[in-house]
């Protein structure tokens, strides 16, 4: 008597997986969906990960404004004990201030 033997059967083969790459299991596949995509056949696009990122957009212009403006102006950026403030490089004799460690 022979002794029985499965065949795994290869389920990507008939490439179920819409947007993304097919897995191949025993008896089973997994897609892995292309960025935004999901779904078991990675079938569904995921529209609020586009508004997440889309919020993040005026906080990055904004971040991008302040740099480009700093460059511009040569405004420099110092920390003092009341906090941090615009130190232009143009002090008007006054001096920059020091920065001191404290244990």
């Amino acid at each position: 008597m022979r002794p029985l033997r499965c065949k795994d059967i290869n389920e990507c083969l008939s490439s179920p997986c819409i947007h993304g790459q097919c897995l191949d299991l025993i008896d089973s596949f997994v897609c892995a969906g292309d960025f935004g995509y999901k779904g078991q056949f990675c079938e569904h696009f995921n529209y609020q990960l586009l508004l997440g990122l889309l919020s993040l957009l005026p906080m990055c212009v904004g971040v991008l404004s302040f740099l480009i403006i700093s460059k511009r102006k040569k405004i420099r950026v110092f920390r003092e004990d009341f906090g941090i403030f615009p130190f232009p490089d143009a002090s008007h004799g006054q001096p920059k201030p020091k920065f001191t460690c404290r244990c």
